[in-house]
């Protein structure tokens, strides 16, 4: 076949980021989750002068772009789930994504609120934390992400994905 010139790619890329900006926008859950998603973990590949940060989704990379992909690299070996659009089938377009677990254990993702609960990213509710670990109770408003094995009231793991 024809190999695809550099301005249709570049055409292609920006109308795909057109597309995931208007679903990034949708402020309802059903607007958001129209699009493609791919679960899968989050990983860094190359050294530091061109590294890259991939979703690893069953045995495959796929590259990860659009702007709401800014501070995926503090999520290296976290699962996520990301919608957006598929350009190709190794290549999206991120409009949001969701730290869904780490090491295996499930994770939530949301606000943490002055409850010590979270206002869950993915528009599914609130839930009440077992525990604050420690270095996250003085982040009321920011979004985090937090993971306990089944009966823990400590967690496991957890991270900042963005501040207020």
């Amino acid at each position: 076949g024809q190999t695809m010139s550099l301005r249709a790619q570049a055409r292609g890329d920006s109308m795909a980021r057109a597309i995931a900006q208007r679903l990034a926008s949708g402020s309802d859950l059903a607007g958001r989750t129209r699009g493609d998603s791919v679960r899968g973990v989050v990983t860094i590949l190359g050294a530091e002068a061109a590294r890259q940060v991939v979703l690893r989704a069953d045995g495959n990379n796929i590259s990860l772009s659009g702007m709401a992909t800014s501070g995926l690299a503090r999520l290296a070996g976290t699962e996520i789930m990301v919608r957006g659009v598929m350009i190709t089938p190794r290549d999206i377009v991120v409009s949001d994504y969701v730290v869904r677990a780490s090491d295996g254990v499930p994770a939530w993702d949301g606000t943490l609120d002055e409850n010590g609960g979270l206002r869950l990213t993915d528009g599914s509710g609130r839930k009440r934390l077992p525990s604050v670990p420690s270095a996250l109770r003085g982040m009321v408003g920011a979004r985090i992400w937090v993971a306990f094995k089944d009966g823990r009231t400590t967690a496991d793991s957890y991270g900042v994905i963005g501040r207020r």
